[in-house]
C-alpha cells in the first residue's frame, strides 16, 4: 500500500532541509541524518540533506561531506555525488574556479548534474556572493543553447537565478537583457521566468 505518512513526511524533511535557518533547526537536522534517523528518504534524499546541511554548517562541511560519502555504494551515485559536492565548499575561490569550469562544453556534459551543481553554487544562503556569477552564466547559456540538450537552457536558467532574490541579481538579468536586445524570444522568457521576472516591461 502506498504510505502516505512517509511520503509526508519525505516532502517536509526536504522542504525543512531547504529553508532551515535557525541553529536549532539546523542542529536538529544534523542530529537525525548523523544518526541515520531519516529513515523515510532515499539515498538521493540523504545527499541532498548532506548537501544543504554542508552550506549551514560550514566548519563541518568535510565531514558531513564524507560520511556521507561513506554510505554510498552505488558507483555512479558516488560520481553524482563527488562532482556535485564540490559545490558545498566554504572556500570561495574554489566555488569561483568551478564556476568558471562550467564555461568549458566538456565540463558540462552531464547536464541534470551540471545544473544541480550550479544550484548550489547559487544557493539562497550564498546568493550575495554568488551575484557576480549571473551575467557570466547567462551570456554562457547562449552557448549552452547551442551545444546542449533541448530542455538544458532552461535547467541552467533555473539553476543560475532560482537561489537570487535581490535588487542586484534583479539589475544583473535586466543589463543582461539590456545588452541583447536580439536574444532569442523563447530564451529571454526562460530568463524572465527564471528570475521570476514575469512583470519585467520588454
Amino acid at each position: 500500500a502506498f504510505d502516505t505518512t512517509s511520503q509526508h513526511q519525505r516532502a517536509l524533511t526536504l522542504v525543512l532541509a531547504h529553508v532551515a535557518k535557525s541553529m536549532d533547526s539546523v542542529d536538529r537536522l544534523y542530529n537525525a541524518w548523523l544518526g541515520e534517523e531519516l529513515s523515510w528518504l532515499n539515498s538521493n534524499d540523504l545527499m541532498s540533506i548532506a548537501w544543504e546541511l554542508a552550506l549551514r554548517l560550514p566548519e563541518k562541511q568535510a565531514e558531513i561531506i564524507s560520511t556521507q560519502r561513506m554510505r554510498i555504494s552505488d558507483p555512479e551515485r558516488l560520481r553524482r555525488y563527488d562532482y556535485i559536492s564540490r559545490a558545498t565548499t566554504p572556500n570561495s575561490e574554489e566555488r569561483d574556479a568551478l564556476f568558471e569550469s562550467l564555461m568549458e562544453p566538456a565540463n558540462r556534459r552531464i547536464e541534470p548534474w551540471t545544473a544541480t551543481l550550479l544550484s548550489y553554487l547559487n544557493h539562497h544562503l550564498r546568493q550575495d556572493e554568488a551575484v557576480k556569477y549571473i551575467y557570466r552564466g547567462l551570456e554562457e547559456m547562449l552557448e549552452v543553447q547551442r551545444t546542449g540538450d533541448i530542455f538544458f537552457p532552461r535547467n541552467w536558467a533555473g539553476a543560475l537565478l532560482g537561489g537570487h532574490t535581490s535588487d542586484e541579481a534583479k539589475a544583473e538579468v535586466e543589463r543582461f537583457l539590456n545588452d541583447h536586445p536580439d536574444l532569442n524570444q523563447l530564451l529571454r522568457n526562460k530568463i524572465l521566468q527564471a528570475a521570476d521576472m514575469r512583470s519585467h516591461k520588454e
